[in-house]
């Protein structure tokens, strides 16, 4: 992930707790009324922990599941080629892309 796709998800994630939060804007910096913190101070520790980008998660985990439909012997090149299709299409489905 780039430092770009961190800030915007980062900036994402700060409206959204915001908006539920009860947050108060000064000198350009949400603050939280019930933490210390700063909301962009969370979401950035969320952020960098991973907890940002569920759409890139789905994708991995395709990956893998599309590597080790390769690897059965039992189902053939043509069948493998269809159910990796079908989880590209899901993959389309559940990220809106």
């Amino acid at each position: 992930m780039t430092e770009q796709e961190k800030q915007k998800q980062i900036e994402e994630i700060t409206n959204i707790i915001g908006k539920y939060d009860g947050t108060e804007k000064q000198d350009d910096v949400i603050y939280s009324q019930v933490a210390y913190l700063s909301i962009e101070e969370i979401a950035q520790t969320l952020v960098n922990a991973g907890y940002g980008d569920t759409k890139q998660a789905v994708r991995e985990f395709a990956e893998k599941v599309k590597v080790q439909i390769r690897m059965y012997e039992e189902i053939s090149s043509y069948t493998a080629t269809l159910l990796c299709e079908d989880i590209d299409q899901l993959v389309k489905e559940t990220c809106g892309e």
